[in-house]
Parts: C-alpha cells; sequence; structure tokens
C-alpha cells in the first residue's frame, strides 16, 4: 500500500511540475516586432516586412507593405510612370 501511495506521489509530481512550463514559439517573436527592409512606406524601393510580406505589383498598382505601431500593414500606390519587381520606377 505505501508503494502505491509513493509511485502516486512521484507521478503526480511529474504531472505538475510539467504544467507550469510555457510552450515557445517564433510567433511570440514576430508579434512582439515589425522590421521593414526597406525602412518603411518607401515606394521607390521593394522592402520585405518580417521577412515574409515583400512589396508587389499587382495589375500596376504597388502594395506596399510597412510598420506602424509595431505591427505590419500596407497601402496600396499608383506608380506615377509604372511599378515594376515591387517598387515604382
Amino acid at each position: 500500500m505505501k508503494k502505491i501511495i509513493l509511485v502516486s506521489l512521484i507521478i503526480l509530481a511529474f504531472v505538475l511540475a510539467g504544467c507550469g512550463k510555457a510552450k515557445v514559439t517564433g510567433k511570440a517573436v514576430q508579434e512582439t516586432g515589425c522590421a521593414d527592409s526597406d525602412d518603411g512606406n518607401n515606394i521607390k524601393e521593394q522592402g520585405t516586412v518580417n521577412n515574409e510580406l515583400s512589396d508587389k505589383c499587382v495589375a500596376g498598382i504597388l502594395i506596399e507593405y510597412y510598420c506602424e505601431d509595431n505591427k505590419p500593414v500596407n497601402q496600396n500606390h499608383r506608380c506615377q510612370n509604372k511599378c515594376m519587381d515591387g517598387a515604382c520606377v
């Protein structure tokens, strides 16, 4: 009987020890910051926000990604001449 209680307490201790551990994911890092390779709302240079959202041309319109309040946002621009490779030229 004492062995069963002792084994049960050991198992309970392992279970409780694992409950307080937080799971670390890359998403927590992503939500705490914002980085833009072309330094903001820069239509003359193709850039990428957080290594995943790249400025691009769609039907002649530039979709410019940049950071605002530490979060990725985008704005559409009609280029004066033309849109090419994610920038107005």
